[in-house]
């Protein structure tokens, strides 16, 4: 009777782990569950276009990561604002003495910001005199820079392997040319950059501090398409313009940011509220803390006293996953409308008025909506421009010695349509006796010494042109 007794208890005991346990996997799981249903619902929040819409979803959690659009602290910046730049990470020369930039206050953003490289690549394919003249023009009136930053994790992976030096690229070219590796294939070791790696790059459009500037934005309902072509206009030629409402300037106070309900044009400039942008100002003499991109387009000591307002319009993210090793790219731009349109959102400006694009395929392999990812602001006037995909670009970043591969890589990043089998025969030629960099443009074109000697030629000649500008307003 008592083994019996003592059986049953067992049992019983038993019964009663059983049930508790059962209970506690039905909590936990419920938790859980409700943890991934709230963060399902921020993402469906911020977009109702994306319930079912992995790519999308990704690309508002990393805004929401990266620019924290619900804080309206008036000292709030991104988290891109603590990252390296270029020459944090050996991959420029450009910017200021490091150890300046590092004692100043000047944000790593802001320091290191340079001419986009799409910009020399389009002003080198220029022959006359006439075409370059009129390009200058532009830039001139509309001038624009980006600054290219890296998370630590990227930072730590371009550190780790030397990917700022060249005798490192070139060790791996003899390896892969011993292997008799071809074609797409003939890439930086697996696990060069490690999963998390991020990199940014901003796009800043700049105007004199000044009463009746304007600054050119895009407007994707009106979009500034040439004729009978798949690229915008020249931003000097968009018509939307706006002009800049210094009253938190001029007072220390913000206005709202809302939605604008219409553009402006050029006799009748819309005013918007600084407060609509992520902005900042530049005034004539931090030069020892700036690039030199930056202190040519500026002017600086040339600029006789002149004070610059510079606006984030737009940015690129690209992030690397396990799931992803091609990454997953991500660009967001500035519009007059608010993504609470799109989103139902809350955001604080200016974060309230950007949009996304996104894509983690090659255009050509691709047919849904995300098949297309660019900016307006940066490839939108390029050739095939509204086709463009950042991927198919940034596929064709390679290193070779003594050669420039940036103007056929990104001939062949936008050539449109662009068919697979035609796609492997040009990487065959392309990538001969190259080493594709991760599908980061950045630690290609800074062991080339042709594109430095671009940059410093260019520089030379944009800044007589800006002094002249200036000179004449």
């Amino acid at each position: 009777m008592k083994a019996a007794r003592w059986i049953l208890a067992l049992v019983a005991m038993i019964g009663v782990f059983i049930f508790l346990a059962s209970r506690w996997s039905k909590w936990t799981g419920k938790s859980r569950d409700s943890a991934r249903f709230q963060n399902t619902n921020v993402a469906q929040h911020h977009s109702r276009r994306v319930q079912n819409d992995p790519e999308d979803r990704f690309a508002w959690e990393e805004f929401i990561s990266l620019v924290h659009p619900s804080d309206a602290r008036p000292d709030s910046h991104p988290e891109w604002v603590s990252w390296a730049n270029k020459c944090d990470v050996g991959l420029s020369t450009a910017c200021a003495n490091i150890s300046a930039r590092k004692s100043s206050s000047v944000l790593a953003d802001r320091a290191a910001a340079e001419i986009p490289r799409q910009l020399l690549d389009d002003f080198n394919k220029m022959k006359s005199k006439d075409e370059r003249g009129h390009f200058l023009h532009n830039y001139v009136a509309a001038p624009e820079l980006a600054s290219v930053l890296y998370n630590p994790r990227a930072e730590d992976s371009i550190r780790k392997n030397h990917l700022y030096e060249t005798a490192m690229l070139d060790g791996f070219i003899q390896q892969l040319n011993l292997r008799n590796t071809s074609g797409a294939d003939r890439h930086l070791p697996d696990g060069t950059f490690r999963p998390e790696s991020q990199i940014v790059k901003l796009i800043w459009e700049i105007i004199p501090d000044a009463d009746g500037q304007e600054l050119r934005l895009y407007d994707p309902e009106k979009p500034p398409i040439l004729p009978k072509s798949q690229r915008l206009e020249d931003e000097v030629d968009w018509p939307a313009r706006y002009e800049i409402d210094r009253y938190e300037i001029d007072r220390g106070k913000k206005k709202p940011c809302p939605a604008l309900e219409s553009y402006g044009s050029d006799d009748n400039p819309k005013t918007v509220p600084i407060n609509c942008f992520y902005w900042f100002p530049i005034k004539s003499n931090p030069c020892d803390s700036l690039s030199k991109d930056i202190t040519i387009v500026w002017g600086c000591a040339d600029a006789e006293g002149q004070d610059f307002l510079v606006f984030l319009v737009g940015f690129h993210v690209m992030k690397l996953t396990s799931a992803n090793p091609h990454w997953i790219w991500t660009t967001y731009y500035w519009t007059r409308k608010t993504n609470k349109d799109e989103s139902g959102s809350t955001w604080e400006a200016p974060w309230n008025h950007f949009h996304q694009m996104t894509t983690r395929a090659i255009r050509e392999e691709s047919s849904d909506k995300h098949a297309v990812c660019y900016n307006p602001y940066l490839e939108g006037h390029e050739e095939n421009g509204l086709k463009a995909n950042c991927l198919s670009c940034h596929s064709f970043a390679a290193y070779a010695r003594g050669v420039n591969k940036v103007a056929p890589g990104t001939v062949h990043g936008r050539e449109y349509p662009y068919l697979k089998d035609k796609r492997q025969i040009d990487e065959q030629e392309y990538f001969h006796d190259a080493i594709q960099t991760s599908f980061v443009w950045s630690i290609a074109t800074s062991q080339n010494k042709q594109v430095g000697k671009d940059r410093k030629k260019f520089q030379n000649i944009l800044g007589k042109a800006l002094r002249d500008q200036l000179h004449n307003q």
